[in-house]
């Protein structure tokens, strides 16, 4: 038996580490893919103001807690809660100090399928329907669908901080007709959002029936993915992130670290907050002000704007930064009473609607408010879609709710169209009134002056 040289030292050692990052791969894999950090899911219920506020000042103050939905006004609408282990016990004793209720969801499962497997080489027969498409996966669709319908046509309104494309899809045939924008993925973390609008595209695209239905009469404009970098960050970094990616210059510091990042659904009134953070002021983002010029080109052509979220399952028409009702709040409440009478008739799901500061605590700063606000469009909501009482997105939800938007769309726009048609010069009508919408037609001219 001889020394072992220099050299075969070195080659043992690499072949007992290549050993070992075989072995340990797939362990190692799961763990990075699946972000393994415990957390627990509480279902938090707010019953008066005070417990509200307080509840409030947790979420702007404390990056530890995560409200996924906000916090609601209605204690009827839950409030969820994502803590990470660090901080239970802390959490769990301010909530009794309080004397607020909660319970326990479901402990270290945050998605039913963390991920979903997104790689952009990933399955060849994957769709809108049944996967979450991260960026590149998004415009090779686009590019598709772009050679196939003449229907279809794309438009870039800008880029995001870090310069991706923040792509609109224009859907039309014929004339020039009064339009609806629909915009989806304002937080990262929202990956259902994009694949209901992808998907409700492509079922326009193959249905004679919607395109009769929708496109007849308006011509649509979708923003599937508003907060491009934050939804890639979320599908591939960290699942439960909400911002878009900014990095302040010089640094800013929240709760001792260093802060990244604007809550650009917020971005759009001055709200001044600590973790909930809204930029320096209004509309200071890349992509709002992508948006915000892209919808000044059309204001005056633009019959309804509506933002799709999820982790929820609400209809709100605006305002949200103030109880003050919008000037056609008693008409919008009526097409969403019957909106939702349908819903549940059709997919037995029950939504809750009303202005947003009756729903959400404080929701200021949002979209909504903003374009109602300074265009005083007709029609301006946001949807909230959930599937039954799932929280977090899987593929399996992605058609049944889009069966649920589709609804929503088809039930509304002709009524709306009807309605408020007549204001833009381009206007073809839709169907002929029902009994409840003539006296909502006749509401309309005591309760507007639009245009």
């Amino acid at each position: 038996m001889h020394d072992l040289t220099e050299l075969e030292i070195v080659t043992i050692m690499l072949a007992l580490l290549y050993t070992f990052v075989v072995s340990w791969k797939p362990l190692l894999l799961y763990a990075l893919e699946n972000d393994i950090v415990k957390y627990t899911l509480y279902e938090v219920t707010a019953y008066n103001q005070r417990e509200r506020a307080f509840l409030y000042s947790l979420h702007i103050n404390n990056d530890k807690y995560i409200f996924v939905n906000g916090v609601t006004n209605e204690a009827a609408i839950p409030i969820y809660v994502i803590v990470k282990e660090c901080c239970l016990e802390l959490f769990e004793k301010d909530l009794y100090a309080n004397n607020i209720d909660f319970t326990y969801i479901k402990s270290n499962i945050l998605w039913d399928k963390p991920n979903s497997k997104l790689k952009s080489s990933g399955n060849k027969n994957s769709t809108p329907i049944n996967s979450f498409y991260n960026s590149f996966k998004m415009k090779l669709w686009i590019e598709v669908k772009l050679k196939k319908h003449s229907m279809f046509s794309k438009i870039i309104i800008g880029k995001t901080y870090e310069t991706k494309d923040l792509i609109a899809i224009k859907m039309s045939v014929g004339k020039k007709k009064c339009a609806v924008l629909v915009v989806g993925g304002e937080e990262g973390r929202d990956w259902m959002s994009p694949a209901i609008i992808l998907n409700f595209i492509e079922n326009i695209l193959e249905s004679k029936e919607l395109i009769n239905k929708l496109l007849e009469y308006c011509d649509f404009y979708f923003l599937p993915v508003f907060n491009a970098d934050g939804y890639e960050y979320s599908l591939r970094k960290d699942k439960l992130w909400v911002k878009n990616r900014k990095v302040f210059f010089p640094k800013k510091m929240c709760n001792d670290r260093v802060a990244i990042g604007v809550n650009i659904d917020r971005n759009w009134f001055f709200n001044k907050a600590s973790n909930l953070y809204a930029g320096e002021r209004p509309i200071s983002e890349e992509e709002p002000q992508a948006l915000f010029r892209f919808m000044n080109n059309m204001a005056n052509n633009l019959l309804m704007y509506i933002n799709v979220r999820s982790f929820d399952r609400l209809i709100t028409i605006p305002y949200g930064y103030t109880t003050e009702y919008s000037n056609n709040h008693l008409i919008l409440m009526e097409i969403l009473s019957a909106t939702c009478d349908k819903l549940y008739n059709i997919h037995n799901a029950t939504y809750f609607y009303g202005n947003t500061a009756n729903i959400l605590y404080n929701f200021s700063g949002n979209s909504a408010d903003w374009v109602k606000e300074k265009f005083n469009i007709p029609i301006v909501m946001t949807v909230y879609l959930k599937f039954k009482d799932h929280l977090f997105p899987n593929e399996t939800h992605i058609q049944p709710l889009t069966k649920q938007f589709t609804s929503i769309m088809v039930e509304i726009l002709p009524v709306v169209n009807n309605i408020y048609g007549p204001l833009f010069s381009n206007h073809k009508s839709c169907f002929k009134f029902t009994n409840r919408f003539i006296i909502a037609s006749l509401l309309l001219h005591t309760l507007i002056n639009i245009h």
